[in-house]
């Protein structure tokens, strides 16, 4: 009995103090971390600068180009005599289901 007693608190006092970690390995595993975490957040810091700069290039050519449709539709304006009104503007957006209507209307008539 004594005997397996000795066995059993040997083994586990073998396996209790062969999970103790050093002072070293704990500091060398937190600066691992560190770096790595400094790594990643220049990483995603470089990465948001990129995406900053890329909507920042869409939207000045969505700009222009918005201009440019303006000038367009205000020479169409001056030159045909156009004129936007709530009725062009429901028209066009009318549902899909209308549209094929008004299409099956206007093709059968041909």
């Amino acid at each position: 009995m004594r005997y397996t007693r000795y066995v059993a608190l040997t083994a586990l006092a073998a396996t209790t103090l062969s999970a103790c970690a050093t002072k070293g390995f704990v500091r060398r595993g937190l600066e691992e971390q560190r770096v790595a975490l400094g790594q990643e957040r220049s990483d995603r810091v470089m990465g948001d600068s990129a995406n900053r700069a890329d909507v920042g290039v869409l939207r000045t050519d969505m700009q222009r180009e918005l201009a440019a449709l303006k000038a367009d539709l205000g020479t169409l304006r001056t030159e045909y005599g156009t004129q936007w009104t709530d009725t062009c503007r429901s028209r066009c957006r009318s549902t899909s289901s209308s549209m094929r209507r008004w299409y099956a209307r206007r093709t059968s008539r041909r």
